[in-house]
């Protein structure tokens, strides 16, 4: 296997892993021998993943966790980030430099017919998860542990099209990853803005990038945070296999590929932004992975 994107033993954190595009990522990012934290709010679905991870790779001594979480409980998902660094510390393993956030739902209807409950759902799973967990893995004391690294750490959050072109009876999922959006864009700002000040305390200069400091203990590297978002056109998951056929065929004829995407389609997408030694100037953009339905 090609190391090329230099991921092998990096450790990641991946919502929604259970299924879909998260599922995706979690097997292409398994592929790069890498450790893997495995959340979703579906147990089963997990742990069917970790029997294939075990199956196709018997021998392998990569670290694989499961864990059930609800992305929208603030207190379940800071106890995840908890347990992740309570477990690499104690096992020895690279502290978790990769998060990738795949979690996320539909509550599909035309506006009129959206009841609040739903609306909410939509929000809470997608932008107030996406948040939450953003706001655990890049708590100051984590962030310059991983600045000081000199790995460096990598946000991939999980958008859509929609944000952007809209779709009849999506008015929630549209909001909701407009969002993400949003959320990506400030957030690599800010932490290019605590990246750099870190490294102004070490004497290594703000806008110098990954460089070298000395301290009692010796010699150090300092890395970026950097955080990006993907947004999928239509992929062949569960959730667009509840499209109508005579909606899929509306949906095909508009896309220039004339085809759906495949869920490895997007995962590959998340590898290259996953590794800062590939993708390391790259923040705060938004990557469309439409078959140019968005042109």
């Amino acid at each position: 296997m090609s190391n090329w994107l230099k991921l092998r033993n990096k450790t990641a954190i991946i919502t929604g892993a259970g299924s879909g595009i998260g599922r995706a990522i979690a097997k292409a990012l398994h592929s790069q021998k890498c450790n893997l934290f495995l959340a979703d709010a579906n147990e089963k679905s997990l742990e069917d993943l970790l029997s294939t991870f075990k199956e196709e790779s018997p021998t392998s001594t990569s670290m694989h966790t499961i864990s059930c979480v609800d992305v929208t409980s603030k207190e379940q998902v800071h106890d995840l980030i908890q347990y992740v660094d309570s477990v690499t510390n104690e096992q020895h393993f690279n502290n978790a430099s990769i998060l990738i956030n795949a979690a996320g739902i539909t509550r599909d209807s035309l506006i009129h017919y959206v009841c609040e409950e739903s609306y909410d759902q939509v929000l809470d799973t997608n932008l107030k998860g996406t948040f939450l967990t953003c706001q655990a893995f890049c708590a100051p004391d984590r962030v310059e542990r991983l600045c000081k690294s000199g790995h460096g750490g990598s946000i991939v959050n999980i958008g859509s099209v929609i944000s952007e072109r809209g779709n009849i009876g999506q008015t929630n999922y549209a909001a909701s990853k407009g969002g993400v959006v949003g959320l990506t864009r400030a957030l690599a700002k800010e932490m290019a803005y605590l990246s750099n000040k870190f490294k102004d305390e070490h004497g290594i200069g703000a806008g110098a990038g990954a460089g070298a400091g000395s301290t009692e203990e010796g010699t150090y590297r300092y890395g970026d945070i950097r955080v990006n978002a993907i947004l999928p056109g239509f992929i062949q998951t569960p959730m667009t296999a509840a499209v109508p056929e005579h909606n899929k065929k509306r949906i095909v004829s508009q896309i220039p590929l004339n085809r759906f995407g495949k869920p490895e389609d997007v995962a590959n997408m998340a590898l290259f932004l996953s590794s800062q030694e590939r993708s390391g100037y790259v923040t705060g953009e938004c990557w469309e992975c439409s078959g140019a339905i968005a042109i």
